[in-house]
C-alpha cells in the first residue's frame, strides 16, 4: 500500500470516529443525531457516505438498548410470552401499535426522498427546544399501559416525525409522552423499547433496496460503530439518571439554532 492510501485510510478512520462518537452522544440525548451527523458531515464535507453506513451507526446504538435495557426486554418478553401476564402483553401491544405509524411515515419519507437538508435544521432544531421545554410543564404520574390505543399511536406518529433532521426520535417521543402524563421511567423505557423494531426496520429496507456498504468502507464502519457503541452506552446512562433535567437540552438547542440561522 502506497503512503498516500495510508493517509487516506488514516483520515476515513479519523472521520469515522468523529462521527460514531457524534452518533453515540446525541442519539440518546434529546439534541438529534440525524442533524448533528449532517452538521459534522458538512463541516468535513463528507457527502459520499453510503446510506448503510448511518443505519451501521443505529445497529451500534441499538446493540446498546439492547445491553442496558437487557433485563427489561427478558423480562418483558418471558412474562408476556411465558407468564401470560396481563400488563406485559399490554407493553407489547403498545410497542405493535406505535410501531405501524413509525413504519407509514418512515416509507413515505424513504419513497419519495423528502428529508430536508442541512439549511433546514435551525428551524427543525428550533421546534424540537420548544417541545422539549414545554413538556416540562406536563403533571406525570400515568403507567404506559394505562394509555388508551390512540394515545399510543400519536406516541408512534411523533417516532415517525424524528425521522427528519433536528428532530430528536428519543426527545420528540419522551416529550409526547410527558404531554399524556406518562412518568419519567416508563417514558425512557418505552421510547427505547420503540427504538428496537425502528433500527430494525431501516436496516431491512436499506438492504432490500440494495444499499450495500463497499469493502473498502468496512474498517472504518467497525471503528465507528465501536465508538458509537461507547459513547452511546455513556449517554443513555446519563439520560436515565438525569431524565427529570431533560428539558434544559432546550436551551442548549436554542443557542444552536441561532447560531446555524447566523452562519447560513
Amino acid at each position: 500500500m502506497k503512503v498516500s492510501e495510508h493517509i487516506i485510510v488514516m483520515i476515513n478512520i479519523i472521520y469515522a470516529c468523529i462521527i460514531g462518537l457524534v452518533q453515540g452522544i446525541t442519539e440518546f440525548l434529546p439534541v438529534s443525531s440525524s442533524g448533528h451527523i449532517i452538521l459534522v458531515k458538512h463541516a468535513l464535507h463528507l457527502n459520499q457516505i453510503p446510506l448503510l453506513f448511518d443505519v451501521l451507526m443505529h445497529i451500534a446504538t441499538l446493540l446498546v438498548v439492547l445491553f442496558v435495557f437487557r433485563k427489561n426486554i427478558t423480562a418483558l418478553i418471558w412474562e408476556a410470552v411465558v407468564d401470560k401476564t396481563p400488563q406485559k402483553r399490554k407493553m407489547l401491544l403498545n410497542i405493535l401499535i406505535a410501531s405501524i405509524p413509525t413504519g407509514i411515515i418512515g416509507l413515505i419519507i424513504y419513497k419519495f426522498d423528502i428529508i430536508p437538508g442541512y439549511q433546514h435544521l435551525s428551524v427543525f432544531f428550533l421546534i424540537n427546544a420548544i417541545i422539549l421545554y414545554l413538556s416540562s410543564f406536563s403533571k406525570k404520574g400515568r403507567s404506559i399501559t394505562s394509555l388508551h390505543w390512540t394515545e399510543i399511536l400519536l406516541i408512534g406518529v411523533a417516532q415517525g416525525i424524528a425521522i427528519l433532521p433536528g428532530i430528536s426520535r428519543a426527545g420528540i417521543t419522551i416529550a409526547t409522552m410527558f404531554f399524556l402524563k406518562v412518568q419519567e421511567k416508563d417514558a425512557v423505557e418505552f421510547s427505547f423499547l420503540l427504538f428496537i423494531p425502528a433500527v430494525i426496520g431501516a436496516f431491512l429496507l436499506t438492504i432490500k433496496d440494495g444499499n450495500i456498504l463497499f469493502y473498502h468502507a468496512l474498517l472504518p464502519s467497525l471503528i465507528a460503530m465501536l465508538t458509537a457503541i461507547l459513547a452511546g452506552y455513556v449517554s443513555l446512562r446519563f439520560l436515565i439518571r438525569y431524565i427529570q433535567k431533560f428539558h434544559f437540552f432546550a436551551f442548549y438547542l436554542i443557542l444552536l439554532a441561532s447560531f446555524l440561522y447566523l452562519v447560513k
